[in-house]
């Protein structure tokens, strides 16, 4: 079969692909419709196949083994060898990220669920979570809030700045004073909601799968202790493919250190992409279609960066209801105390971000807190306190300190560069 032919076989079964896509696809497969109809169904669902393409794939398989001899004392029966030829390959679980500098920033898409857990092990990978129904319903409801999600507004170095996407939060049961953001953004208080049956529903069904996970985990002492249970969900709407989210790790001043986020796609299959924070690594390209399920494990904001782009192939598919508008829900679990317990700058007596170092191994894995004044006010702030956070569970507790001594810091297993590195010392932050 030509590759027009078989881009026409693959177009047939998956319109909602573009040819580029499909492409792309097939020549990561070695020209094999079955393959790359096999990667596709995970992503997008099993579709029937017609008469005439299931012998033109009979004949592709044919031809491409039928010059393959076999020894007659090589042990291997005939069946056995046509079970290994079905096998296919991917990369061995990485548990370091350090490449040489020449393939830093190289953008690799990864495209089914082996691929993505075996690149980055801090992600879980789940297609067609929710019952179908559930999706649909969910998807529709969403559509219908679009008024709902509004622009988040900020400033930076003096300017208001609008996000390029619109957002919203839901809550498990009344709307808290203290919201998610902790006030950083100017209009929190009006993309605040209750959640809706659907969005508990699917709730329930994403906390029974993040709790098993973790069930296989070792928790660290900075993890959530108790079963893991979702108090809000961030909504972000992408209306066209023009729409994006810049680089960032997700803020932990609500959700606390080593949290779990749960990101669930309807709508438009788009690219999500994720590279480390540090050092010289891969750029990993994930497509994610609706009804995935993206688990992004505890240590996922501290080692990695994440965005959805709006580059030019960065939309894969349009849905056949929502056409290039993707909905991402992002449910986490906060952790009250944290929130109560956060301090006030001791410059300017704003609202602290709790953050962690991460640009020299000397120092990454500290957490700290900064000012967030300079974000409603448009004029930076140096206040700084170092992160204590070895009494996080407790109601009332002081999290902060000025000695890095009692700072809190943690590090990945594979860190070997800033385990090794030279002691950090630094003065005492003064106020």
């Amino acid at each position: 079969m030509e590759t027009e032919q078989k881009l026409d076989t693959l177009q047939s079964q998956f319109p909602e692909v573009s040819k580029d896509v499909l492409l792309e696809l097939l020549v990561a497969f070695d020209g094999s419709v079955k393959q790359t109809k096999l990667m596709l169904e995970e992503q997008f669902g099993p579709r029937e196949i017609k008469t005439e393409i299931k012998t033109e794939i009979k004949t592709e398989i044919k031809g491409k083994f039928s010059g393959i001899k076999r020894k007659a004392d090589s042990g291997t029966t005939a069946n056995e060898y046509c079970s290994l030829t079905k096998k296919r390959t991917f990369p061995q679980r990485q548990t370091s990220f350090k490449v040489s500098k020449a393939s830093a920033n190289i953008s690799t898409t990864l495209y089914n669920k082996e691929q993505i857990e075996s690149m980055v092990p801090y992600l879980r990978f789940y297609p067609n979570f929710l019952p179908n129904s559930l999706a649909d319903s969910l998807l529709d409801e969403l559509l219908s809030k679009r008024a709902t999600f509004k622009d988040k507004m900020f400033h930076i170095a003096g300017n208001e700045c609008h996000s390029n996407h619109q957002s919203t939060v839901f809550y498990d049961g009344d709307i808290p004073k203290q919201r998610y953001d902790n006030g950083f953004y100017h209009n929190s208080k009006y993309m605040a909601q209750s959640f809706t049956g659907n969005i508990r529903t699917a709730k329930f069904l994403i906390e029974d799968q993040a709790n098993e996970v973790l069930a296989t985990t070792k928790r660290h002492p900075l993890q959530v202790q108790s079963e893991w249970r979702a108090s809000l969900c961030v909504g972000n709407y992408f209306h066209t493919n023009k729409n994006n989210l810049d680089w960032h790790s997700d803020r932990l001043t609500t959700i606390g250190p080593l949290p779990l986020i749960c990101s669930l796609t309807l709508g438009a299959t788009r690219i999500f992409r994720i590279r480390k924070q540090y050092g010289e690594s891969p750029i990993y390209n994930i497509p994610l279609p609706h009804n995935s399920l993206l688990l992004m494990l505890p240590g996922t904001q501290e080692e990695f960066k994440h965005c959805v782009p709006s580059l030019g192939n960065s939309l894969v598919a349009r849905h056949p209801k929502a056409n290039e508008t993707r909905i991402n829900l992002t449910l986490r679990m906060s952790r009250p105390h944290l929130l109560n317990n956060t301090p006030f700058c001791p410059v300017c007596k704003s609202a602290m971000t709790l953050r962690r170092m991460f640009k020299k191994p000397a120092s990454r894995g500290y957490y700290f807190w900064l000012c967030d004044g300079g974000y409603h006010s448009g004029k930076e702030c140096p206040g700084f306190y170092f992160a204590n956070l070895s009494d996080i569970e407790k109601p009332h507790a002081k999290l902060y300190t000025r000695d890095v001594k009692h700072a809190t810091r943690w590090l990945a297993e594979d860190d070997h560069e800033a385990k090794t590195a030279t002691e950090f010392h630094m003065e005492d932050v003064k106020d």
